[in-house]
């Protein structure tokens, strides 16, 4: 009873570490949701739907805004937006906001999944600014303006009236609210929504996976099993000998049979041990 007790405790944590190491985000995938689709034309439309643009206004809150950007059959978004010196002063103007705004994506089913593969703006006098904070946002949340919205701003946005943050401020960007600290420049933006095969191709190598995890692990239960049988053997092939030599007269130490019968006992209940444990 005391083992059986022991291999339930041991499954039981074992479960218990496997929900861990495999809890997962809450976040949608897209393609679990829509998806391109030759047989389904209402699936379809509602996939190729999905796209966004790109936006810019100075402190002075006017709209401005890049062209139209369309998923791609792999899920891909991928935004390049020239903010001219022509919207910013002669000498050098001022950043309320910029960023990118996504719409059309099922509202039921947010957040969603999705990677940043970039994110930085190159000044026009060359000098790059690798977004980070933008690169780390791994889910797409609906907005309360409408769609997923990426805005990079200087400093905080908050709501008059509620008091509460509706846009964090972008660290990369500190600074560009100050008069003459912004001359215009391209805005780089790429969100991978992941697609579909890429799904299934993932799903595939982690089966492979498994399935050499269990086969290891079934040679090293055949072999506990095969060693345990070879040393019960041996211990009893012992234990006869002994008996035999003491009946016959050829030893006069009776505690080196004893001794033996001891050691044969030890490795049959181990032998008895592995086989229940396997069994089990």
């Amino acid at each position: 009873m005391k083992i059986k007790k022991l291999l339930v405790g041991f499954t039981a944590a074992s479960l218990a570490a496997s929900c861990m190491a495999f809890s997962v985000s809450a976040a949608t995938k897209l393609s679990d949701v829509v998806y391109p689709s030759e047989e389904d034309a209402e699936m379809n439309d509602a996939y190729f739907s999905i796209g966004g643009l790109p936006f810019y206004m100075g402190t002075n809150w006017q709209w401005n805004q890049g062209d139209w950007v369309s998923i791609t059959e792999d899920g891909i978004l991928e935004f390049s937006y020239t903010i001219s010196e022509g919207l910013t002063l002669p000498n050098g103007g001022t950043l309320g906001s910029m960023g990118i705004v996504v719409n059309n994506l099922p509202e039921d089913n947010y957040p969603y999944d999705i990677t940043i593969t970039e994110a930085k703006f190159e000044a026009a006098d060359g000098t790059v600014t690798e977004l980070t904070s933008v690169k780390a946002i791994t889910e797409a949340d609906l907005s309360s303006e409408g769609g997923f919205r990426i805005n990079i701003r200087p400093s905080e946005q908050v709501d008059e009236t509620t008091g509460e943050l509706v846009a964090a401020a972008t660290p990369e960007v500190a600074g560009w609210d100050e008069e003459g600290a912004f001359s215009g420049g391209t805005l780089f933006v790429t969100i991978d929504f992941g697609s579909a095969a890429s799904d299934d191709d993932t799903s595939s190598e982690a089966g492979g996976s498994l399935s050499e995890t269990d086969d290891d692990s079934s040679d090293s239960d055949t072999v506990s099993a095969n060693e345990a049988s070879s040393e019960t053997a041996a211990a009893s092939k012992n234990a006869s000998s002994s008996e035999t030599n003491a009946a016959s007269g050829k030893t006069d130490n009776a505690e080196t049979g004893a001794g033996e019968l001891v050691l044969a006992g030890i490795a049959l209940s181990s032998a008895a041990l592995i086989a229940a444990k396997k069994n089990k």
